[in-house]
This record gives C-alpha cells, structure tokens and sequence, in this order.
C-alpha cells in the first residue's frame, strides 16, 4: 500500500506550527520519520497545548513502548480527565513490528476508538515500517521455528496471516491516523535547510556563521539536528570572536565518526601514514565499533570510484547522484571529487581490493581489528601515493 495513497500527510514546519497554533489537538497522532529532535520536539509541543500545564499530572500519560502493554494504553486511553477537558498520551517507540496478532488487532482496536476526551500520540523513534517478502517470511518461519513433520496447509495458511499481519500493522495505523486523526512525518532537514537553521542559531546568540562554515560544520557533525544544535551552541559559548571560523569549528566541535574518517583519508593522500594512524588510535581509544569505522573507510572510496568513472566518462559527480541515493550527502561527492585529483580508476580499483580483503579478516575475528586497519592503511597510501 502506498501511504501516499491514504490521505495528507502533514511534514512541513508551517502546518505543524500551526495545527499546534490553532490548539485543536485531537484524536490519533501519528509522529515518524527520520528526524528524532524535531519528533520529539513536535510530540512535546502537541501535549502541552492538548492539556493544561496545571494538572499535566492527572491528564498526561507518557509509556515508554518497549516497557508496556496493549492493556495498560488502553487503560490511559479511556481515563476520564481530571479537572481538564482532556487527558493526553503519549506512547514512544511501540514495537508493533514484534507483537503477535491477538495483540495487533487489540491496538487497532483502541486506537480505532479513541475517546474525545483523548489524544493519543504515538511517536516512532526508532521503530520503522517494515515491508517483508511474504514469501521468503513464511519459507524462513517453517525452515527456523516449526517442526518439518507438521507443516499441514492449515498452518501454511496460519503463518501467512500471521506474516500478512506484521506486514501490514504499520499501514493500518497510519490509515486509522489519516482518517481519525492526525501523520505527521518529520524527516531530515536539507543541507539548505540546515544552513540556515545554524545562521538563524548563531545570529540568537550573537553570533555571525557564514554559508561555508555552516556547511562546514555540518560535514564535521552530520546531519542530525540535534548534535548540529548541541555542537553550535557549544561553539557560541566557547569562541569569544563574532564570526565562527572553520578553525573554531575544529578545536571545539565534536566531529562524526564519518568526518574523522575523512579527515584520515585526506591525509592518506597526503602520504601521512602517522597522521591517519593517530586519528585511528583517537577512534579505537572512543571505543568506535571498528565496523563503524570501516563502514565510512569504504563508503568514502566507492564515492570516490564512482565519481571517478563520472569524470572520466564525460560527467561529472552531479550526474552520480542521479543514479545513487546520495539526497542530503551531497558533500560526499564535492569531498570525493576532490580527492580524486591525479589519482587513476585503477589505483581506486586496487585500493577497493584491500578493503574487500580487509573487510573479509574483519568478519573472520582472527586478527586484532586495529592491526588489520594499519595494515590496510600502509597499502593504500603506498599504492596511492606511488
């Protein structure tokens, strides 16, 4: 099912500033996306005006999802409000992907009637709509949890509803919300968008952070909102200048593991073999997963190697993006374009082959994670810097 399909869906700041504006928070919502501040944000501003700060005690329910049951939500759902019109609650995190069907027609039950005397959020954090192959699901049920010796058509067809079930809970909540309520979802803002949050941030404090080194910062921290927020705010409070520079943002700001990647590569082609192993003891000594660290180690060399074969094809790395998922990662290219310069398709190509390598005894666990990076490291510079 298409959630386009089912109705509007609210996901820009101006219609949710001003459902909230106009203080008629009713019925089911529906709070999801890949944007965690501004979920938590929105689902805090809808509860405060849906019920009276004096008597938030009585009238509002927060549950955490992974520590409650159908019950006990229902039990909050149908609480009379207490010297209020309304009660509110708000549930984070449901793992409606993991609950059996008695419990998935019980929460399609009451979220089908919620009182008006109620408004019930449901915020998705970390829970995300899942879309399995039915097929290979039931293959996997029969091959991991059933007896081969009873596999009868009735539980063939018993394990298809059961999967069809967890396939679709998610689409049958968003429909009740369409239809009784209120979807609101909230995903990662653009680069523009980012930008201009930062110069609008900076500019409350006193503060001036020009386009370049807003994207900067960006590059350094990510696109997450909230560490952006935490990371500016930092800066604000540290540097003593008006105008935040590119050096301030790198003695204060606490970079991605991903922009301490890229600061590792920069160096490779530089021929600093010390350099990157120093940013490589800083990652191990944080305690970085190491497949975190290689995850963005080859990530940064497809990029390169994918723009590489742009150029020397005739495009550029724009085009890249045309035929890959790179919306709001667009740096990676710039960085990779970048990089790239004197250095052939070919050496890429080898380079490629020593992170397959170094990605096959990672997964083998019979070398020490650290020794296998260096190892990696001193055979990419040298192939790339010959």
């Amino acid at each position: 099912m298409d959630i386009k399909e089912l109705g509007r869906i609210i996901n820009s700041d101006n219609e949710i500033k001003a459902y909230i504006d106009s203080g008629n928070i009713t019925g089911f919502n529906f709070i999801f996306g890949d944007e965690g501040f501004w979920k938590l944000y929105y689902a805090n501003a809808l509860a405060q005006k849906a019920v009276n700060s004096n008597f938030e005690d009585f009238n509002l329910h927060r549950f955490d999802g992974k520590s409650t049951t159908v019950d006990v939500i229902a039990e909050a759902v149908e609480a009379m409000p207490m010297f209020s019109d309304k009660t509110c609650v708000i549930v984070n995190d449901f793992p409606i992907n993991d609950i059996d069907q008695t419990e998935s027609e019980k929460l399609i039950a009451v979220l089908n009637d919620i009182p008006e005397t109620c408004v019930m959020i449901m915020l998705m954090d970390t829970v995300e709509r899942k879309i399995a192959k039915l097929k290979a699901d039931v293959k996997d049920t029969f091959d991991s949890d059933v007896d081969p010796k009873i596999k009868s058509d009735e539980e063939m067809e018993n394990c298809i509803e059961d999967k069809k079930n967890k396939k679709y809970i998610w689409d049958s909540i968003l429909e009740i919300a369409l239809k009784k309520g209120h979807v609101i979802e909230l995903n990662r803002k653009t680069n523009y968008e980012l930008k201009n949050i930062l110069i609008r941030g900076a500019e409350k404090r006193g503060k001036i952070i020009s386009d370049e080194a807003s994207s900067y910062l960006i590059t350094c921290v990510g696109n997450d909102l909230s560490n952006l927020q935490n990371e500016l705010v930092k800066i604000c409070l540290s540097t003593k200048n008006n105008v935040i520079t590119k050096e301030e943002i790198d003695a204060i700001a606490i970079k991605s593991t991903e922009a301490k990647v890229f600061d590792m590569i920069k160096l490779i082609m530089l021929n600093d073999i010390h350099g990157a192993f120093s940013i490589l003891a800083a990652l191990f000594s944080q305690k970085v997963e190491p497949a975190q660290i290689f995850g963005a180690f080859i990530t940064s060399f497809i990029d390169m190697y994918r723009v590489k074969l742009a150029v020397v094809s005739g495009s550029n790395s724009n085009d890249v993006a045309r035929f890959f998922n790179y919306k709001n990662k667009e740096f990676r290219l710039k960085n990779a374009a970048r990089d790239i310069t004197g250095i052939s398709s070919k050496k890429l190509r080898i380079c490629l082959n020593f992170l397959d390598d170094a990605d096959y005894q990672l997964k083998r666990r019979t070398i020490d994670p650290k020794l296998v990076f260096e190892q990696t490291i001193i055979r990419i510079t040298k192939t790339i810097n010959i």
